[in-house]
């Protein structure tokens, strides 16, 4: 099926986008890879105004590491997660997680920032985010904060710009078990040694 009629704007900076959102607010959608919003669309199950772009800003790319900090940019996809010789060191877990999701023409478009801006309970990095102890930088007319991914609040019209982890990560050991996908927990069967929040997150889905 064909979208609707939407207006497309393309910033080319992080302060153009929080702008365009507080603008435009609930009728304008962010644009990252576009896995789950352009189905939707085409399905009229979503119809938003204005769809703002932000695959052009370069700020919300890359991989890097900063002091005993990582830093993944919320625009970064699933490939680059696999490949990043930062992660394979310091947060191994991340690169073996990104390998099982969907397939590879996924994988090459969808990023780790809008797998958890989605809100999708079944998607896997909002779990995982838990897991290994992350926070995410959210930016919004009022500036720049931090939360912890455990406890995150959105307000407002804002917008993920990164996603930061202490090194070396809680999680030592490790096991991946996609088969909580079918119980719409998304990794929530990740089987980590040493991480609490797994560990409660665990116990409160047997309950």
């Amino acid at each position: 099926m064909i979208p609707p009629r939407f207006e497309y704007h393309a910033p080319k900076t992080v302060g153009e986008a929080v702008a365009l959102l507080g603008q435009l607010g609930s009728d304008a959608k962010l644009l990252a890879g576009g896995h789950s919003l352009l189905p939707m669309m085409k399905l009229r199950f979503a119809a938003p105004e204005h769809l703002i772009d932000i695959n052009r800003i370069p700020e919300l790319k890359g991989i890097r590491e900063e002091g005993g900090t990582v830093v993944i940019g919320a625009m970064t996809v699933e490939n680059e997660l696999i490949s990043s010789p930062i992660l394979q060191a310091k947060v191994p877990l991340l690169c073996e997680a990104a390998k099982l999701i969907a397939d590879p023409q996924v994988r090459n478009r969808g990023t780790i920032g809008g797998d958890i801006a989605h809100g999708d309970p079944g998607n896997d990095h909002p779990a995982l985010s838990i897991v290994i102890d992350a926070s995410f930088v959210l930016e919004g007319p009022n500036g720049r904060r931090t939360v912890a991914a455990v406890v995150v609040d959105q307000r407002g019209f804002e917008l993920l710009g990164g996603f930061w982890l202490r090194c070396p990560a809680k999680v030592r050991r490790h096991q991946v078990d996609h088969r909580g996908q079918r119980h719409g927990r998304g990794m929530g069967w990740l089987r980590c040694l040493g991480c609490q929040h797994a560990e409660q997150s665990t116990q409160q889905g047997n309950a």
